[in-house]
């Protein structure tokens, strides 16, 4: 299994966590869910990375964690796991010059097959050949599509835990995307289109659809939400 993989699986149920104590619900789904989580950082942390981009990632998700950390003992620790990594793999690969490097998508879902709650939800949008990310309560996204982390010109871990303003800007944020979220994180299956200003000076038209992500007693903990460039469709109906 993929470093990028394992990491989105954590993201997934920490979200999961975050929301069953949100809505105060069950301790017995609470302690699988942190006993889950628990052994998916540990899987992380003795991940032995195949390629450098791999270490690169494994080595990037710690120190991360370290910047965000609000206890000193939690930096600390990411800090030195991070370090630990690069003393242990490092010599293997000859540089660890930063260069972007997206993952491929592999092993594809289709989408109708999304919204199942017993899925691994995590592998079906890493794995996705759609522009698609899952974004949580917080407005953090918990993973995304390699095609959507390319358009976006980050790589998919690197995506990982970021805020949603600091992808589209905190305009577009407050305007339209923060209602939308809350509509879908409410209950409610919608989609809306968007104009998107290309570098080049054209203007694409973008579909948006977005799906609730339900766990297995039915808290809502995420959205999903599906980009597609509908231009060329528009036009011809026009």
């Amino acid at each position: 299994m993929r470093i990028g993989q394992l990491i989105a699986d954590l993201t997934f149920t920490q979200a999961r966590l975050r929301a069953s104590f949100a809505e105060e619900g069950s301790a017995r789904i609470q302690a699988e869910l942190v006993r889950e989580a628990a052994r998916v950082m540990d899987a992380i942390e003795r991940y032995v990375p195949d390629t450098e981009a791999e270490l690169r990632e494994q080595v990037q998700f710690f120190m991360i964690r370290a910047s965000r950390a609000k206890r000193s003992v939690t930096r600390e620790r990411d800090t030195e796991i991070a370090l630990r990594l690069l003393h242990r793999h490092s010599p293997q690969f000859r540089t660890l010059a930063p260069r972007q490097e997206v993952a491929h998508p592999r092993s594809p879902a289709p989408r109708n097959a999304a919204p199942s709650s017993d899925q691994r939800m995590s592998s079906y949008v890493f794995h996705s050949p759609e522009r698609v990310c899952a974004v949580d309560r917080d407005y953090r996204y918990l993973a995304t599509s390699a095609t959507n982390a390319s358009f976006n010109r980050r790589s998919q871990v690197g995506m990982i835990g970021m805020h949603v303003v600091e992808i589209i800007g905190l305009s577009r944020f407050n305007d339209r995307a923060r209602e939308m979220f809350d509509r879908c994180l409410g209950g409610k299956v919608h989609e809306y289109y968007y104009d998107l200003q290309h570098e080049d000076g054209t203007t694409r038209i973008i579909r948006c659809q977005m799906k609730p992500v339900h766990d297995e007693i039915g808290t809502i903990y995420c959205a999903l939400a599906y980009m597609t460039d509908v231009t060329e469709a528009k036009i011809i109906r026009l």
